[in-house]
């Protein structure tokens, strides 16, 4: 049956494993691993209106292999962290990612760019400059914290926490 609350998703040996469900759940989800018995990459794909809430991390790749995350038809991916080991290809499309407690994003160039991105908790520090194309919230009580690049709003900010950091920021 489909994963509950309570367990660890991992998409490997190159399959593709699509949300298409407005209530999709998981402790934690992992796209791309070398764990036995074999590895490969996995990519995870949102459908239009689909959502899925991750309760712990999600995590592209392991040391050796590496993960997809495509939201190309919108989505939502609610989860507390997002860790990037290794990856393939990161599409935000025209999906949103809510972010619940604190994270720093690599300085990954494959992982700078975001439709709608929400911090809802924590502190989220950028290590390297970042877009967000539709909107950048970020709730009372977290933080957005820009490591020394530009962050760049194309779309609405919603300021309602705290922008710190020694970053620009633009918006356009």
């Amino acid at each position: 049956g489909p994963p509950t609350a309570t367990d660890t998703v991992i998409v490997k040996n190159n399959a593709n494993l699509t949300v298409n469900v407005a209530n999709a759940v998981c402790q934690t989800i992992q796209v791309g691993s070398n764990t036995a018995p074999s590895g490969n990459d996995g990519t995870l794909t949102f459908n239009s209106a689909s959502q899925l809430t991750v309760s712990g991390a999600v995590t592209f790749g392991d040391a050796s292999r590496a993960g997809s995350i495509i939201m190309t038809n919108g989505g939502t991916l609610i989860a507390q962290s997002v860790v990037v080991t290794g990856i393939n290809t990161w599409t935000p499309g025209t999906g949103t990612v809510v972010l619940t407690a604190t994270n720093t994003f690599p300085n990954n160039t494959n992982f700078d760019t975001f439709n709608n991105l929400t911090i809802n908790g924590g502190t989220t520090t950028l290590s390297r400059g970042t877009t967000v194309n539709g909107t950048l919230t970020v709730a009372l009580g977290a933080t957005i914290a820009n490591g020394g690049d530009t962050l760049t709003g194309a779309g609405n900010f919603v300021m309602n926490g705290t922008l710190s950091g020694t970053g620009n920021t633009t918006l356009s």
